[in-house]
């Protein structure tokens, strides 16, 4: 794309003094070759329109994620803290729930929040699997045990475990709508019926519509920390979705070692992974602070 930018080919450029509209037969996008800056600039135009397309679910990849990156501010991906997690709940559990319809939105969005910050799936991928997806497993040790088999990036199959509280509050949901406590295999309703889905007539919906959804929890988030925490506030209002991902990952980084992590995250390298674990930073701190108990001369 640099070099197309760089040097388009001559039937994509018109002369410089042109009068032609857009309208016309005759407009093309490009008067010359374009300068170093005038292509960066592009590039950063464009990248930034196709990231907007990808949180939104439009896109699964943004095409130029590896090949024009911004430089990252630090080498760990942000992700809620605690206190945030919580405040997220506290603002679901907020909702109003006076008429049918903000039951329906109350429950909904209830059951997306815990889908997202326990899995860590993709948008796109939590509006493209169906409750059929939901089946259990026997473990080699006896025990039997809940997953989500998915399609995941790259049309790769794999799974992510189901916890328990995950199973209660897919019990809840399911039951809120008319249907059996869990999916059973084979079953052609829950085959058929989304993870999510609309509230009207049980629909699938759009990653775009998810995407809308957890937003709205986030601004009733930030709303509600405005006054007594404005930089908490402020950090919910400009999250994107896809930090819910992030979350997750970083919360099952606190209790497993990195190839566990890599595992749950179903990164294919490393690397990324190593990006959301972080066992020795309280140490670190710690030990810094150790170094600061004396005096300040």
């Amino acid at each position: 794309m640099q070099q197309f930018l760089m040097d388009p080919p001559a039937n994509w450029c018109m002369p410089a003094n042109h009068k032609y509209s857009r309208r016309s037969g005759q407009w093309r996008p490009f008067t010359s070759a374009r300068s170093a800056s005038s292509v960066h600039q592009g590039l950063v135009v464009i990248n930034a329109l196709l990231s907007f397309l990808t949180e939104r679910g439009y896109l699964s990849v943004n095409p130029l994620t590896k090949a024009f990156r911004r430089p990252q501010i630090s080498n760990h991906r942000e992700a809620f803290f605690a206190e945030e997690q919580a405040a997220l709940w506290q603002a679901i559990e907020d909702l109003p729930r006076k008429t049918p319809r903000q039951i329906e939105d109350y429950e909904r969005k209830r059951w997306l929040l815990r889908l997202l910050l326990v899995t860590g799936m993709r948008l796109f991928e939590v509006a493209s699997h169906t409750m059929g997806n939901l089946r259990e497993h026997e473990l080699p040790d006896g025990r039997v045990v809940w997953r989500i088999y998915i399609i995941g990036n790259g049309g790769r199959p794999d799974w992510v475990p189901v916890t328990p509280q995950l199973l209660e509050d897919l019990k809840r949901n399911r039951l809120h709508l008319g249907l059996a406590p869990y999916p059973m295999r084979g079953d052609l309703q829950d085959e058929a019926f989304p993870l999510v889905a609309s509230i009207k007539g049980k629909r699938p919906i759009k990653p775009y519509r998810i995407y809308e959804l957890v937003k709205a929890v986030f601004k009733a988030t930030s709303e509600q920390l405005k006054a007594s925490n404005p930089a908490r506030a402020a950090k919910l209002a400009q999250a994107v979705p896809h930090l819910t991902r992030h979350t997750a990952i970083t919360n099952v980084g606190r209790h497993a070692d990195v190839r566990l992590t890599q595992r749950f995250a179903r990164h294919q390298d490393i690397n990324t992974t190593m990006l959301y674990v972080s066992h020795e930073d309280g140490a670190l701190h710690e030990a810094v602070a150790k170094t600061d108990q004396g005096d300040n001369d």
